[in-house]
């Protein structure tokens, strides 16, 4: 008896179950990342990535999913803060926070810089974009310096 198509080029049966949707949401709202849950399934990162993709059922899981992660680390650092937890750790809390949840959280650097340049028209492309980067490397240290000199 033939195996019936599963709509897959290589005809391998997928592994996906409906099931898996409150599944991953009740794992990512302890915490855990979307990444993790593929040990739970057994599967690779790039095929939660293409159930995602291609399940909108599991794709909507996993932005609820998301909030429910957020809501969760979120509450641990209130709890933290507020001495509500043994040992906290503030730095390892903000650094996780930082890069679990980087458009939350992550230190925005805002770079506006106006350059003007006569002559410009003699150097070779290398040259102009040597200059350019050096001009705003010089910002950079510049905003840094300023940043650094705010904090004292």
């Amino acid at each position: 008896m033939a195996t019936p198509p599963t709509g897959r080029p290589d005809g391998q049966p997928t592994k996906y179950k409906p099931e898996y949707c409150q599944q991953l949401i009740a794992h990512m709202a302890k915490g855990f990342s979307f990444e993790s849950f593929a040990a739970d399934c057994r599967v690779s990162f790039e095929t939660l990535y293409e159930w995602a993709r291609v399940h909108p059922e599991f794709s909507e899981a996993k932005k609820q999913g998301k909030s429910l992660e957020l809501k969760m680390w979120e509450s641990m650092a209130t709890a933290g803060s507020a001495g509500k937890i043994k040992n906290f750790n503030s730095t390892a809390m903000i650094f996780s926070m930082k890069n679990k949840f980087p458009k939350l959280y992550r230190d925005q650097i805002k770079l506006d810089a106006t350059i003007e340049i006569e002559g410009l028209a003699v150097l070779s492309e290398e040259d102009k974009i040597s200059l350019i980067q050096k001009v705003l490397e010089n910002k950079l240290k510049k905003t840094n310096k300023d940043s650094s000199d705010d904090g004292k």
